[in-house]
């Protein structure tokens, strides 16, 4: 759990919000066409229900006051895909520095497939 101290309070953000934002802003990203699933059996059968879900291909983790995220992406065929993943980072760093308030995010991203 993101935990943010403020003058006026504690604000917790929950990992599964953290991988949804990361979800929308990767999702937005031209080349990425989706999330390769990381084996989790709620994700499959969230999908199968006809659910989508952002988490899945998602994992969040806080470390020494920061925020470290890694996707697991299918791009699109005929993308330069380091072009991909550098704008994927680039756009969750950025989505997540505004909505949260983190200065330090880390975002790996391994590419899984290529439709």
């Amino acid at each position: 759990m993101w935990r943010l101290d403020t003058p006026d309070g504690v604000i917790r953000v929950a990992p599964e919000a953290i991988a949804r934002l990361a979800g929308y802003a990767a999702g937005e990203v031209y080349g990425v066409v989706g999330f390769a699933p990381r084996g989790r059996i709620k994700d499959e059968v969230s999908e199968r229900l006809g659910r989508r879900t952002y988490r899945r291909g998602i994992d969040v983790s806080v470390e020494d006051g920061g925020l470290r995220v890694t996707l697991y992406l299918v791009v699109r065929y005929g993308t330069k895909i380091s072009e991909v993943a550098m704008n994927v980072q680039a756009r969750i760093r950025h989505q997540l520095r505004e909505a949260l308030g983190v200065g330090e995010v880390r975002v790996d991203v391994f590419v899984e497939g290529v439709r």
